[in-house]
């Protein structure tokens, strides 16, 4: 703490004892600290509380908060100034990184054929999987009805997880199993994908694509198995795929990214 020169003069001309008395206010108030920690980083899903931890009298933060503590959830430079019971202030700043949390989307909810085996991909760019059942892969193959969740983690060491619903039904004809061996790999994609149906078509079929507000963006005719689409220009959101093949029409969701 710096002492205004006038108050230095008025300072020398006091007796010895009350320049003691003065010395000692002065170091004590020197003492007052305000440390809000080292620049850290954390993930989305998570809060920091930021203490400016002295007992002062007065808190001033850039972010116009005037209490001991914040809590913060987003990314930037954080201030704080402090003023003490001596009228003595001190500041401190920390930078706070929010990392972004792993983007991960299973298939949608599936029926399967009794006997049929499911191949759940959680995709790849993840540094960790674990699924429920214990799986530490990429994928996981599921052969009974249930709930299969996975939790991935990303280079910043974030987490973040998806459920699918598994139900298994009696095939007894051509819709089931049309309904049940339709795959769209990837999904999400980058607009380039494949449909696969398990089995060899029977029947053409007519191939419509809408977005999510029900436009009709683009449509064909297909007879051979698979079916490859490059559907790259258009913008990333939400679609529906309308298969539509004799008396059979089935819809399916994709995600473009």
């Amino acid at each position: 703490m710096k002492i205004p020169i006038l108050l230095f003069f008025a300072f020398a001309l006091l007796p010895i004892s009350a320049q003691v008395n003065i010395e000692l206010a002065i170091h004590q108030a020197e003492q007052f600290d305000i440390n809000l920690g080292n620049d850290t980083s954390l993930c989305a899903n998570e809060t920091l509380l930021l203490d400016a931890s002295d007992n002062s009298l007065t808190y001033l933060w850039n972010t116009d908060e005037t209490t001991q503590s914040i809590s913060i959830n987003s990314s930037g430079t954080y201030f704080v100034y402090a003023l003490d019971n001596n009228y003595c202030s001190d500041s401190d700043t920390i930078s706070v990184i929010f990392n972004q949390l792993p983007e991960i989307i299973l298939c949608d909810d599936t029926t399967l054929c009794n006997g049929e085996i499911l191949t759940i991909d959680a995709g790849t760019g993840f540094i960790s999987y674990e699924w429920n059942n214990g799986t530490t892969e990429q994928t996981m193959d599921v052969d009974s009805a249930g709930q299969y969740y996975v939790i991935v983690e990303n280079e910043s060491g974030c987490y973040n997880t998806d459920t699918v619903h598994v139900s298994y039904t009696v095939c007894t004809g051509i819709n089931d199993l049309f309904i049940t061996r339709i795959k769209i790999i990837p999904n999400p994609n980058d607009g380039k994908f494949k449909i696969d149906f398990g089995q060899s078509m029977q029947y053409s079929l007519t191939l419509s694509v809408y977005n999510n507000f029900g436009s009709l963006v683009f449509k064909d005719d297909f007879s051979n198995h698979p079916i490859e689409l490059n559907l790259e220009d258009l913008p990333k959101g939400v679609y529906y795929i309308n298969f539509l093949s004799k008396d059979i029409m089935i819809t399916k969701k994709i995600i473009i990214e």
